[in-house]
């Protein structure tokens, strides 16, 4: 009973970290708001530009992560010694770990995709 609150909660929590990672800075970008001018903060960028950089920041630590994620799996599988938990515990995790290196070069290829269709490029 205690870990399905749990769950519940961290996927609430799950739920707006990603609300306000993802969604709010595209609708702020549509509502046309940009950044002052005069603030000493690095010229020369608008909001698009940094929401894109920070979403493909986000992908690539996600990919980084999944990657390491990877590469631990393999060696708890190598070193299960024979035990059938252990090596089905390194199976799952090298499972999930891929697909987490799936969806992250995939959210990075969508990005870029939208992007060039937003740009009117041919070549995506």
């Amino acid at each position: 009973m205690k870990k399905i609150k749990i769950r519940k909660t961290l996927s609430k929590i799950y739920f707006l970290i990603s609300l306000c990672i993802f969604v709010l800075p595209m609708a702020i970008y549509a509502a046309g708001v940009e950044i002052p001018s005069g603030t000493g903060l690095p010229g020369g960028s608008d909001l698009k530009t940094i929401v894109e950089n920070f979403m493909k920041w986000i992908l690539s630590i996600f990919a980084f992560l999944a990657i390491i994620a990877f590469v631990v799996s393999g060696l708890m599988y190598l070193t299960s010694g024979g035990e059938k938990e252990r090596a089905e515990t390194a199976k799952k995790a090298m499972y999930y770990s891929i697909v987490g290196v799936i969806v992250g070069l995939s959210g990075y290829v969508i990005i870029q995709a939208i992007e060039s269709m937003i740009k009117g490029d041919q070549n995506f």
